[in-house]
């Protein structure tokens, strides 16, 4: 065997060597990424989970709450209050979808952040009919569920 075909022999095996280095590398960097996405794709799914759980507690406590309103006030509470829980579940199945298959996850976090977006309607009519004798309390209940309806909306909107 020549010199010359035992370098080309050698350079072979290391070039071999490289690539499948490489390829190895590569292929670590693929388990990473997608270890980093699965972390964040965990972690948003257990902060709206938080902001659903917020959600649902301030929507019992305005129901709670909505004896001490006016009649016809009173309706656009229960209105409110039942367009936010829309909205809250529509996210849950939402973020199930996403967490499960992810083949409808797009348009359930469409139909929960139009729930959402109706909840915020509703909600912000409420406090546009509320007079002077509403319940400071009460009125401290709607807006907490106001601010978990527009976190909850931000949250779908920026994972969609």
């Amino acid at each position: 065997m020549s010199p010359h075909t035992t370098s080309l022999r050698t350079a072979r095996t290391r070039v071999a060597a490289v690539a499948i280095a490489a390829a190895l590398a590569l292929s670590g960097c693929s388990q990473a990424t997608e270890d980093a996405l699965t972390a964040d794709f965990e972690r948003l799914t257990a902060d709206a989970q938080a902001q659903l759980d917020s959600l649902s507690a301030d929507a019992q406590n305005l129901t709670d709450q909505l004896g001490e309103l006016p009649e016809g006030v009173r309706t656009a509470g229960e209105d409110a209050v039942a367009a936010a829980k829309d909205g809250s579940e529509k996210a849950r199945a939402a973020l199930e979808d996403a967490g499960a298959t992810g083949e409808n996850a797009d348009q359930a976090a469409a139909d929960a952040q139009q729930a959402l977006d109706d909840a915020t309607a509703k909600l912000t009519a409420l406090k546009a009919s509320l007079d002077g004798a509403t319940p400071p309390d009460v009125v401290a209940t709607i807006d907490a569920l106001q601010a978990d309806v527009d976190a909850l909306r931000e949250r779908i909107v920026g994972a969609s």
